[in-house]
C-alpha cells in the first residue's frame, strides 16, 4: 500500500503486512486474506520446512550473512567517515570467514541423524542463534521486537546520522556513546561465533 494511499486512508503504518490495518487486530477475520496467495505462501512453507528438515546437513551458509554484514558495515563506514572507525568489526568479521572456510569443507555428507549430520547442524543452530539477533534488533533475547522493519545491524544505524550532526557535539557524544556500545556487542557477537566454529574445525 503506498504512503499516498495510506495517508488518504488515515491509515497508520504497520509493518509485515502490506500496510493493513487489519493485521494483529480483532479485525484480522479470514475474510481478510486472499485465499490464493494464504495457500501459496503455505506450500513454499510446507516444501522449505520438508526440504530444511530432510537435509542431512542444514541448507544455511552463514558466509552469505557475514558478506551481508561487511555490505552494511562499508555503507556505515562511508557514512561514519572519520567520526567513528568500524575496524575491530571489519577484523572480527574477517576472522569469522576464515573459520566460515573451514567449517564448509567439512558439510557431511551421511544420512539424517548421524552424528556428523546432528554436531553440525548443532553448530549452524548455535551461529543463528548468534548471527541472526544482531542483525535484526536492539532488544535482548527476553525482550519483544519492534513491529517496524530494522536497519540491517541496527545497532550500528545510527552511524548514518553523523555528516547531519557533526556541528552539535552533544548529539555527536551521545551518537558515539551509542556506536561504541553496538559496535562491541557486533564484536562480541562475531568472536562468540568464531569460537563456535573454532570448537568443530
Amino acid at each position: 500500500m503506498s504512503q499516498a494511499v495510506r495517508d488518504e486512508q488515515g491509515y497508520y503504518p504497520v509493518g509485515g503486512c502490506g500496510a493493513n490495518i487489519a493485521w494483529h487486530s480483532e479485525d484480522d477475520t479470514m475474510e481478510i486474506a486472499d485465499p490464493e496467495n494464504l495457500l501459496r505462501d503455505m506450500k513454499v512453507y510446507a516444501a522449505s520446512l520438508l526440504r530444511v528438515l530432510n537435509a542431512p546437513a542444514l541448507p544455511f551458509d552463514w558466509r552469505s550473512t557475514t558478506a551481508e554484514f561487511k555490505r552494511t558495515l562499508d555503507r556505515y563506514q562511508l557514512a561514519a567517515g572519520c567520526d567513528f572507525s568500524f575496524e575491530p568489526v571489519f577484523v572480527a568479521l574477517d576472522a569469522l570467514n576464515a573459520s566460515l572456510e573451514r567449517l564448509y569443507q567439512l558439510v557431511p555428507n551421511e544420512s539424517v541423524g548421524s552424528p556428523e549430520s546432528l554436531h553440525f547442524n548443532r553448530v549452524q543452530r548455535d551461529l543463528a542463534r548468534i548471527l541472526v539477533p544482531v542483525n535484526f534488533t536492539r532488544a535482548s533475547a527476553f525482550h519483544h521486537d519492534s513491529t517496524y522493519e530494522p536497519a540491517p545491524l541496527p545497532d550500528l544505524a545510527p552511524a548514518t546520522t553523523l555528516p547531519a550532526i557533526r556541528d552539535d557535539q552533544h548529539l555527536m557524544r551521545v551518537t558515539s556513546a551509542h556506536l561504541l556500545r553496538g559496535r562491541n556487542r557486533l564484536v562480541w557477537a562475531l568472536e562468540q561465533a568464531r569460537e563456535c566454529v573454532d570448537r568443530t574445525v
